[in-house]
């Protein structure tokens, strides 16, 4: 994976599954951050037609599975709606300058007799309120140990320290998909000089959680390649061209 991901000069990623979603918007021009987000949902298909249905509202310019599974949905020229009502340093309705990537991921995780369950193995009401006690679905299978993420919160101002929380570890295969696909992008898009989570831009998310090895994705800024560092350019109307001449059409 040496190579970077071609990028035609209306924003797909070449060789890379598309799936268009219909929840998008305009023209997204010199976005300058990259937001990650967890799926929180069962599995890669799932969320891939999830974020194509127009009652979900909501889509990203693409997908990561956990078994390096890539799909795209929405150019990386237009809006993809992903960060909901959102603000990033001052600046409101993110969407407008982003670029969105969703991960498949339980995110946290429950724990209940001794084993760890994602949110939707538990039974809830009409309403959507998890039961009290709670019960487990008929399909609910605990998540197994070695995909588990142990995370110890740092201590409070007067020393105590919290409970630890647990949370669905990502794969290797999958970040290592991801990060082939985020040197990809910041290559394609030099106008891009910033990382963050969903849960920096908006409150009460958590995505994509303390499982997210921020450190290696936010190195890449330092030595993202040009767009021509590219060996393989497709010919005519699928050129690899740089984000100053997408074109939005």
């Amino acid at each position: 994976m040496n190579e970077l991901i071609p990028v035609s000069k209306k924003g797909v990623l070449l060789g890379v599954q598309q799936t268009p979603s219909p929840n998008r918007g305009g023209a997204l021009l010199a976005p300058f951050l990259l937001l990650f987000h967890f799926t929180a949902g069962r599995g890669f298909t799932s969320a891939l037609a999830w974020l194509c249905n127009p009652k979900a509202k909501a889509s990203a310019h693409a997908l990561s599975g956990r078994k390096g599974e890539l799909a795209q949905m929405v150019p990386l020229n237009r809006i993809a709606w992903h960060a909901g009502e959102s603000e990033w340093r001052g600046r409101r309705r993110v969407n407008g300058f982003s670029i969105g990537l969703e991960i498949e991921n339980y995110g946290q995780l429950t724990e209940y007799e001794g084993e760890l369950y994602p949110w939707f193995a538990f039974k809830r009401d009409e309403h959507g309120v998890p039961l009290s006690p709670p019960q487990l679905t008929a399909t609910a299978r605990p998540v197994p140990w070695d995909e588990v993420y142990e995370h110890q919160p740092p201590a409070d101002a007067e020393g105590r320290t919290p409970w630890s929380t647990y949370w669905h570890a990502y794969t290797d295969e999958q970040l290592d998909k991801l990060e082939h696909l985020t040197r990809s992008i910041l290559a394609a898009l030099p106008s891009i000089t910033e990382m963050a989570g969903h849960e920096d831009v908006r409150e009460g998310k958590s995505d994509p959680g303390p499982a997210f090895p921020w450190e290696r994705y936010r190195a890449l800024l330092e030595r993202s390649p040009a767009i021509d560092t590219v060996t393989e350019q497709p010919s005519g109307a699928d050129k690899v061209e740089p984000a100053a001449s997408l074109t939005v059409t």
